[in-house]
């Protein structure tokens, strides 16, 4: 279906889809300012890197293969913007090898220079000369209407659209001017200056080699600074604040005391509007103990509202709910698309219920007293109260009683018993037998009962039992079938692996009874499943890469000098996420997969054309050369459509007025990460491929034997150009 994520994969694949075209056109280009005619051009420009485009797209599709073993939050979200990107990619290589081909041999959208007859198009004939045609009547009209339609459809294509096209590009071309001599300047520049230095690096290998290791060791040096997390929390300008006052506080009580909340939160700068619900439904289920002491704030604020501006009035609220001295406790959550548990989760394990809620009470005070964390709650919590019956059994015994007959006579009047069922249809309804209740109104009531109904001298249940009035407990909780009390917080200012680390080491020194285990759960635990089956597929898209382009180039040795884009894009990426403050998270991650699969798409096309020119009898040194004077102008241009096509999902154009609102609107927090890793690590991999990727060709292929065959193009040997022409 189309949803944030596949429509995500448009937006992204909208870069990516253009590049195939990109290297074609560039090439059949290069083929007419070399002298070509238009149809030979096309030809061979397509014949010449056809290869490379299809070994170039299929490592791209293969990064996406693995996603299929993601399991967890990650393989549920990315699923769909997998088989978006995946399934555009197959239709833009046909494009590329197919269409883009046909429409540059046409009249109206090649360029270059030719003679008057390769550019000539025959004028249709008029349809009055089929008036003096030789036959029929019939057959002259006929003839004249053939000759009408051709000749208006002629004149339509000839001067009506291909004038609009016309006029379109002449206004294009002047409203483009500025944008184009800039475009100009920075690219003549370029051409100037990348050859003087790929003949400086080739001179100094060791040195280019030394500015790489260094920029490594930043790298990892950063990455171990970064923060990391689940997923981005996603900011919609909306808050709930779930407030608990006293157990067993009145329903209009409550009510009272959140209206006077709601009067004083609604009258706060940012505020729209609020929703109070107060109490709970009989019939609604929920994971927490609600009734008539609880109650739920939603809080909107105006729109376009800023996460910054979102955190500082939500914890205002929260402050403003808690210093309220009928208040009992707060907590904060937003709306979010996935079900995920609570972020911060201490799950403490064992059997005895005293022990749990001791070592429970323990971390919840712990975990209360550290910087970053709020909202701490445990399982744990207050039941309702409710009477305990406690038989005195030497008494039973004088009385001639039988604890279990007593005990069953007292719950059926208490409870009731199911002693029938009604049938009708398919239905059964259960009929229940219990004393009158207007009889059993109270706890003395209930004493009163007699538990020998039948005998001469009926005995009441206070003469034979202790009736104490305790606290019950909220809940038994279990995990994995052992009984558990589970402490849930959530952390304000930091990411989820910081706070994780400090619970740890807070948690280290604690002591606990010998049956007691206690670790953490919640999104840390979701996190590390997930980064552990994202590592499997990281590592499993770059062997699926490293099988594609050897098997292209029939060579061992060439994938691994391809396959070094990717850590060159991995430094890009660590020194954006440490700049841009982003957290380690499942979207970084899914970017990394697909890096891997589009930083190698430069270098296969140039590596393609070391080779190409080796096999026409170049040294290595001037193949390298020429290849780099070359590919410089579709890497640079693929490069550039990719980052562009990215530049909106990362909300740094929200400052536009039309541009900004396309990919700054709800959920950009889940976008954004992945552009920028993308973004980052694609520049990266770009300035290094051009540089570095010659060098180590130069220090890894000396030999002629070595890796000097181009990828064999799908359109046979290049024999085939002659008979296709």
């Amino acid at each position: 279906s189309l949803n944030i994520m596949s429509l995500g994969g448009l937006a992204l694949g909208v870069g990516m889809l253009v590049d195939n075209a990109i290297v074609v056109l560039e090439s059949i280009t290069r083929c007419r300012e070399e002298g070509d005619s238009v149809h030979r051009a096309a030809v061979r420009g397509v014949s010449e890197v056809s290869g490379a485009v299809v070994a170039s797209t299929l490592t791209t599709i293969c990064v996406f293969a693995p996603i299929v073993f993601v399991t967890g939050i990650a393989g549920q979200i990315f699923g769909d913007q997998a088989l978006t990107v995946v399934s555009s990619l197959v239709v833009s290589l046909v494009v590329a090898v197919l269409f883009i081909p046909m429409l540059a041999s046409l009249k109206i959208f090649a360029m270059g220079t030719g003679s008057e007859e390769e550019w000539h198009v025959a004028r249709p004939a008029t349809p009055f000369g089929a008036l003096g045609a030789a036959g029929g009547v019939v057959r002259r009209a006929r003839i004249f209407l053939v000759r009408a339609f051709s000749w208006a459809l002629g004149f339509l294509l000839r001067y009506v659209i291909t004038g609009s096209l016309w006029l379109l590009y002449r206004a294009f071309w002047y409203v483009s001017f500025p944008v184009r001599a800039l475009f100009d300047l920075l690219w003549h520049g370029l051409e100037r200056a990348y050859p003087p230095v790929l003949r400086g690096a080739l001179r100094m290998p060791l040195l280019v080699l030394a500015v790489v290791a260094l920029l490594s060791f930043e790298a990892e040096r950063r990455f171990s600074g970064l923060g990391v997390e689940l997923l981005p929390e996603i900011h919609q300008g909306e808050f709930t604040a779930r407030t608990k006052l006293k157990i067993g506080n009145p329903l209009l009580d409550t009510d009272r005391v959140m209206r006077e909340l709601d009067r004083k939160i609604r009258s706060l700068d940012g505020v729209e509007t609020t929703a109070l619900t107060v109490g709970v439904e009989k019939e609604t289920l929920t994971r927490e103990i609600e009734g008539p002491h609880t109650a739920r704030l939603t809080v909107r604020m105006a729109e376009g509202a800023s996460p910054e501006a979102e955190e500082a009035l939500s914890t205002r609220v929260r402050s403003i709910i808690a210093s309220h001295p009928a208040v009992d406790g707060v907590t904060i959550t937003r709306p979010t698309p996935f079900a995920l548990e609570s972020p911060i989760a201490v799950e403490v394990l064992g059997y005895d219920l005293d022990e749990l809620r001791e070592v429970g009470a323990e971390v919840k005070r712990r975990l209360e007293s550290l910087e970053g964390i709020a909202d701490v709650r445990s399982t744990v919590r207050e039941g309702h109260p409710e009477a305990r019956v406690t038989f005195d059994r030497e008494k039973m015994l004088q009385y001639g009683l039988d604890l279990a007959a007593v005990s069953n006579q007292v719950r059926d009047q208490v409870l009731g018993n199911v002693s029938t069922r009604f049938h009708e249809g398919d239905d059964r309804i259960d009929i229940r037998t219990q004393a009158d209740e207007s009889v059993l109104d109270s706890l003395a009531a209930v004493l009163d009962l007699p538990v020998n109904p039948a005998a001469d001298n009926p005995v009441l249940l206070r003469t034979v039992a202790r009736v104490d009035i305790v606290q019950g407990p909220a809940e038994i909780r279990r995990i994995g079938n052992t009984r558990a009390v589970v402490v849930t917080a959530v952390g304000t200012g930091l990411d989820l692996g910081g706070i994780s680390s400090r619970i740890e080491s807070e948690l280290a020194d604690m002591s606990v009874p010998r049956d007691v285990i206690v670790r953490l759960g919640g999104q840390k635990r979701e996190m590390d499943e997930t980064q552990e089956s994202l590592r499997f597929a990281l590592l499993l898209a770059i062997f699926l890469v490293y099988v594609v382009m050897a098997s292209q180039f029939e060579s061992l040795i060439q994938p691994f000098v391809i396959l070094l884009t990717v850590p060159l894009a991995g430094v890009g990426v660590v020194f954006a996420l440490d700049l841009f403050d982003i957290p380690l998270s499942v979207v970084v991650f899914i970017g990394l997969i697909m890096l891997a699969g589009i930083v190698v798409n430069n270098a296969i096309v140039l590596v393609d054309r070391i080779n190409q020119m080796r096999a026409r009898g170049l040294d290595l040194r001037e193949a390298i050369l020429e290849a780099g004077q070359t590919r410089l102008r579709p890497i640079l241009m693929t490069t550039a459509t990719t980052v562009l096509g990215l530049l909106p999902l990362t909300g740094w154009l929200a400052a536009i007025p039309v541009i900004g609102s396309l990919g700054s609107g709800q959920g950009a927090e889940m976008r954004a990460p992945m552009a920028v890793c993308v973004i980052s690590g694609l520049i990266s991999s770009t300035i290094l491929t051009l540089v570095v990727i010659p060098v180590v060709y130069s220090l890894v292929c000396r030999r002629t034997a070595v890796g000097a065959t181009a990828i064999p193009s799908p359109t046979g040997k290049h024999d085939l150009e002659a008979e296709l022409l």
